[in-house]
């Protein structure tokens, strides 16, 4: 089993706020990449993102950089999402077949188990944000992946 585990839910849901009570435990964690983007370009006087397609692009690269760095980092490691998130997004994005999707799962491995937190339904301000379904488009890009994310997990 790969001890690179991902923390993945939609905005507002605590994934970062959980990894860092697992780093203050001792655990190594993984940032989100497309938060650092974010931040990187607010701190440069830049609109917060690119193009929708440099931005899927831009997450993807520094989420594979991010998962090879710590390849080989004994014990658990904690992402704050991943290279799955970002292939979700790239799927919706321009579809890939079940052959290239297979491709990307094969090169990033992490737990085959991953935490999804729920929305946290108290930060929507009105009624019809509280009683949204929350489905995520990722989410349900991911669940056509079902087999294949099985073949591309350990």
């Amino acid at each position: 089993m790969s001890s690179r585990i991902i923390v993945t839910g939609a905005p507002g849901t605590g994934t970062t706020t959980l990894l860092l009570a697992l780093q203050a435990r001792g655990y190594p964690i993984v940032g989100d990449s497309a938060r650092a983007i974010i931040q990187d370009r607010v701190a440069r006087g830049l609109s917060p993102r690119p193009d929708a397609d440099e931005f899927v692009e831009e997450t993807l690269r520094r989420d594979i950089e991010s998962f090879e760095r710590h390849a080989t980092t004994a014990g658990f490691v904690f992402f704050d999402r991943g290279v799955l998130d970002a292939l979700c997004s790239l799927d919706r994005r321009a579809p890939m077949s079940e052959r290239e999707l297979s491709a990307w799962l094969s090169k990033d491995r992490y737990c085959s188990k991953a935490f999804l937190l729920p929305p946290w339904k108290a930060i929507y301000v009105n009624d019809a944000e509280r009683d949204h379904p929350f489905e995520h488009a990722e989410w349900s890009t991911a669940s056509r992946w079902s087999g294949i994310v099985d073949a591309g997990t350990t």
